[in-house]
C-alpha cells in the first residue's frame, strides 16, 4: 500500500500574444486509441464549461533558483522577464491581490514540443512575501505538488541527484490496477524545488499511456498535474464537481509510508486521495490530500502575493457562465471580468475567485482578434 500512495501522487504580467504562447484551449487530448478505456485517463465525456489546468502560478524569493531548477532539472524552456506598465498595476491588485506599491518580473516556462503541457508563470516581486508552506511535507494544507510525465523515472532521478536536487525518497516501483482491475506498473520519484514546492517524475511502463505528453528529445513531459492537502475535501470536491464540472477519475484511502515515502508523514497516516479531470481530458488534471483532523493549516493564505504555488489558471468556454455559477454558489469573486492581454494567456477575459480552501483561481475566455502590447520584456 505504502508503494501504491507514491504512484498515485505520481499516477499566463501582460504582454501581446506570440507564436510561443500555449494555446488557451479547453482541452487538449491525443487520439483516444492511445489510451486504454479502462485507464483513469480516458477522456470522459465533451468538454464542459471549464477546461484543464492550464496555468501554474508560482511566486518565488529565489529567481535565478527557480529559473535554473525548472530549466535544467525539468528541461522547460524560460521566456522573459516581462514586466507590467504601471497602469496596468491596478488591475493586478484587484484580480491577483497584489500588494499597492508592489512590482515584479514574470517569466514563462513552457514545453513547446509537448502540446497540451500545464505551462508556468513564475512571479518574482520586489518585495519579500512570507511561504504559504513552511516545508515540503504533505503535513501541511495548501498547494504542494506539481508532477512531471517521465518514461523513465530511474534515468531522471539519476540524472537530477546528478545536479544535486535534492530527493525526498528513492525510486518507487508500484504495481497498480485500472478500472477492471487489469495490473500495471508505476514508478516515481520525489524532489524539492524552491519555495517549498514538491515536484514529481512520474512515469507508467508497458503499453499504458503516460500521464501527460512526453518531448520525445528530452524524455521529459508535463507539467501534468498539481496537487494540494486539503482538510476538508468534502467541500472542496463539492466545489471543483457541482459548481466547475470536473469528474472525479480516482478516490481512494490511502495510508503514508512514514519518512522514506516521500511525503514526510509519520508511518501509517491515513488519508483521502482524489484525482479530478476536466471532462473530455486526459491530463492537466488535480489531485487533492485530505489528511483530516491531522491537516496542519497552511503558514499563510494559499494566494498571491504569498511565495509557492500561488493561483491556478483554467481556460473556460463562457466566462459570464462561469460567473453566474460561483455568484449561484457564493463563491467569492475577487476581480473581473475584464478583458486583459498576457505573455502567457494572450487575449482574453478574465476573472478570479476563491475556491473553498481559500486558493486562488483564475477563469479566462480566449478573445480571437490581437489587441495592444500592455508587457514590456526588461
Amino acid at each position: 500500500m505504502a508503494l501504491r500512495i507514491l504512484a498515485l501522487i505520481v499516477c499566463c504580467a501582460p504582454s501581446i500574444a506570440s507564436e510561443a504562447q500555449a494555446p488557451l484551449v479547453v482541452t487538449t487530448g491525443p487520439p483516444t486509441a492511445a489510451i486504454d478505456k479502462t485507464d483513469p485517463l480516458f477522456p470522459q465525456g465533451e468538454p464542459g464549461m471549464v477546461g484543464q489546468l492550464h496555468t501554474i502560478t508560482l511566486i518565488t524569493s529565489d529567481v535565478q533558483a527557480s529559473l535554473t531548477f525548472y530549466q535544467d532539472a525539468w528541461a522547460m524552456r524560460a521566456q522573459g522577464p516581462f514586466a507590467p506598465w504601471p497602469e496596468e498595476l491596478p488591475r493586478y491588485q484587484k484580480l491577483w491581490g497584489m500588494p499597492v506599491g508592489a512590482k515584479w518580473r514574470t517569466w514563462v516556462l513552457d514545453r513547446p514540443a509537448a502540446p497540451g503541457a500545464v505551462q508556468i508563470r513564475l512571479i518574482a516581486l520586489d518585495q519579500k512575501t512570507p511561504p504559504i508552506r513552511s516545508n515540503w511535507t504533505a503535513a501541511e494544507a495548501g498547494p504542494l505538488s506539481i508532477g512531471f510525465a517521465v518514461p523513465d523515472v530511474p534515468a531522471r532521478y539519476a540524472a537530477m541527484t546528478a545536479q544535486g536536487v535534492q530527493a525526498t525518497g528513492t525510486v518507487q516501483a508500484v504495481p497498480l490496477k485500472t478500472s477492471t482491475g487489469a495490473p500495471y506498473t508505476g514508478s516515481a520519484g520525489l524532489f524539492k524545488a524552491p519555495d517549498h514546492v514538491l515536484t514529481l517524475a512520474v512515469g507508467r511502463r508497458g503499453a499504458m499511456a503516460q500521464v501527460g505528453p512526453v518531448d520525445p528529445a528530452t524524455g521529459i513531459g508535463g507539467p501534468s498535474y498539481s496537487g494540494q492537502v486539503v482538510g476538508d475535501s468534502g467541500r472542496v470536491v463539492a466545489f471543483y464537481r457541482d459548481v466547475l464540472g470536473f469528474q472525479v477519475r480516482r478516490d481512494m484511502e490511502l495510508s503514508s509510508a512514514g519518512e522514506n515515502g516521500g511525503l514526510g508523514l509519520p508511518h501509517r497516516t491515513s488519508f483521502r486521495f482524489l484525482q479530478m479531470f476536466a471532462p473530455g481530458s486526459w491530463t492537466g488534471y488535480l489531485v487533492f490530500l485530505d489528511l483530516r483532523e491531522k491537516t496542519k493549516p497552511a503558514a499563510a493564505p494559499p494566494r498571491p502575493p504569498q511565495r509557492g504555488i500561488a493561483m491556478w489558471t483554467f481556460a473556460v468556454r463562457d466566462l459570464a457562465a462561469v460567473e453566474r455559477r460561483l455568484k449561484d454558489a457564493s463563491i467569492q469573486v475577487v476581480g473581473g471580468p475584464v478583458e486583459h492581454t498576457t505573455k502567457e494567456l494572450g487575449r482574453h477575459r478574465v476573472l478570479t475567485a476563491l475556491a473553498p480552501n481559500g486558493f486562488l483561481l483564475e477563469f479566462a475566455q480566449p478573445l480571437s482578434a490581437a489587441s495592444p502590447a500592455t508587457l514590456r520584456k526588461k
